[in-house]
């Protein structure tokens, strides 16, 4: 009897073995995440989604209760709602409380401009950070194809990304009597969340972006969507 009770622990204990592994990553995969800070890839992955979540979610309430906003993206958020904000996104408890923030436009704004800026390889990327300097450089339809070249040689979610949010930009650029941020404004606000390194640099690169996209130059909007 005692050798019995021994196999079956045996057993009992090869089984759990074997499904450890599997236990383990169901675990890992039902806890939330943090959001902030996170390579755009890894997160993406998780969520099995193509659009980022804070990005997603942070457009959504902005199309609902933000264009009419003066300054939307220029002025600053309370700074006690943009951290619980950032807090309820790491906790995967954004859709709960998203009635606490939906009145806060620029609370909304504020948080999205710093999940941009706090990404490890910003959306124009690291690796093309050159080329999209270089671009500036040149001229009329060479300075358009160089743009170009960059966009098709971004990585899949990241030109995705950058689609919705320019496509996003597109929606509220529609509105900027309302909103008092044209095109240069928001080149202003975006450039350095989208590039990173030098300010100067990344206004530049994030004015051209944002300008050829807007109703400027079709061929350039359709690299982007494809």
């Amino acid at each position: 009897l005692l050798e019995e009770q021994l196999e079956y622990h045996r057993v009992a204990m090869r089984t759990l073995e074997m499904v450890l592994p599997e236990i383990r990553r169901d675990i890992d995969n039902a806890r939330p995440r943090p959001m902030f800070g996170v390579d755009l890839s890894e997160h993406l992955r998780h969520t099995q989604g193509r659009v980022a979540v804070v990005l997603e979610k942070c457009c959504t309430m902005l199309r609902a209760n933000g264009f009419n906003e003066k300054g939307l993206f220029r002025v600053n958020g309370n700074n006690t709602k943009i951290r619980r904000m950032k807090s309820a996104f790491d906790a995967g408890q954004i859709d709960s409380d998203e009635r606490a923030y939906f009145l806060d436009p620029h609370a909304v704004c504020s948080v999205l401009k710093s999940y941009l800026r706090e990404l490890p390889d910003p959306l124009l990327t690291h690796k093309l950070h050159s080329d999209w300097v270089n671009a500036l450089r040149l001229k009329d339809e060479a300075k358009l194809l160089a743009f170009e070249r960059c966009i098709g040689e971004l990585p899949a979610c990241h030109r995705h990304n950058l689609t919705y949010l320019i496509n996003f930009l597109s929606e509220m650029l529609q509105y900027q009597e309302q909103t008092a941020m044209n095109c240069g404004n928001l080149a202003i606000v975006f450039g350095p969340n989208l590039l990173g390194g030098d300010i100067e640099e990344s206004n530049a690169v994030g004015t051209k972006v944002i300008s050829n996209t807007y109703g400027f130059d079709l061929d350039l909007t359709a690299s982007l969507l494809s």
